[in-house]
């Protein structure tokens, strides 16, 4: 069992419902996240330090990347996002620095009856596993799901007759394949040979609900639980307001 999370974007609050949620309910579950730990709300060293004492693997996600200076965050985020960032880079510890730039942006994982690609934006393969191409893209439509599918399965590394599942954030909107509307609570099967899954964000999710959310993939039956988890809002937006960055509301108002 894997508990896929991800754009928990320095939320400790909710990063800690979701934690306590796979442990109560699939307590050996194997947990990974999908990248930007950091980024938008107030809890950036709080957010690494738990990822690091849980022993979470993870990989960079663009939010990440940009802390580090690895991308020119000025040209394509907004204005939130910007304000997020400076702030962060300003508070994180010397060694939390460190361990975001020990992460790649791609993770693989090899088993005998299926291949897991992860990735904060898009996979491509062939590119090294640090490349930050991969934290980049966003796949929000049909015909970026195709495109993610079609360079996985075109890839002679995985067109092989085991499942291939391709595993994402960085929309912060819950999917499988082509379907965004979904149930929660309820397994998925996964029907086609190579899927792709969003977990959806524990920090700062972009639907019409406010909880934070997360997925459960079962290796064995080949299917996919969206789970979503109440946590304490009020709490994360006042960390948010007391931190007084620019844009504090604008972003507290968003959880």
């Amino acid at each position: 069992m894997y508990a896929l999370i991800g754009d928990i974007h320095s939320n400790i609050d909710a990063l800690k419902a979701v934690y306590a949620d796979i442990k109560k309910n699939h307590r050996d579950a194997r947990i990974i996240c999908l990248g930007d730990l950091v980024g938008y709300n107030a809890s950036p060293n709080e957010v690494i330090d738990f990822i690091r004492k849980k022993q979470i693997e993870s990989i960079m996600g663009n939010h990440d990347a940009a802390v580090l200076d690895f991308v020119d965050y000025d040209n394509y985020f907004n204005y939130q996002g910007i304000s997020g960032v400076e702030w962060a880079k300003k508070q994180i510890e010397p060694e939390n620095i460190a361990f975001l730039k020990s992460l790649n942006t791609l993770k693989e994982i090899n088993k005998p009856t299926f291949n897991l690609i992860l990735a904060h934006g898009s996979p491509r393969p062939g590119l090294s596993p640090n490349d930050i191409k991969h934290t980049s893209d966003y796949i929000f439509y049909k015909r970026d799901v195709k495109k993610a599918i079609n360079t996985v399965q075109t890839s002679e590394k995985y067109n092989g007759n085991k499942p291939t599942f391709i595993c994402v954030g960085h929309t912060h909107v819950p999917r499988i394949g082509y379907t965004k509307k979904l149930n929660y609570d309820i397994w998925f099967p996964l029907e086609n040979s190579n899927s792709l899954i969003n977990p959806g964000s524990v920090g700062q999710p972009r639907d019409h609900l406010r909880t934070a959310r997360y997925a459960l993939l079962n290796e064995e039956t080949q299917a996919v639980k969206f789970r979503s988890i109440k946590y304490n809002r009020k709490k994360a937006r006042k960390r948010i307001i007391k931190a007084h960055y620019p844009y504090a509301y604008d972003i507290a108002a968003r959880l």
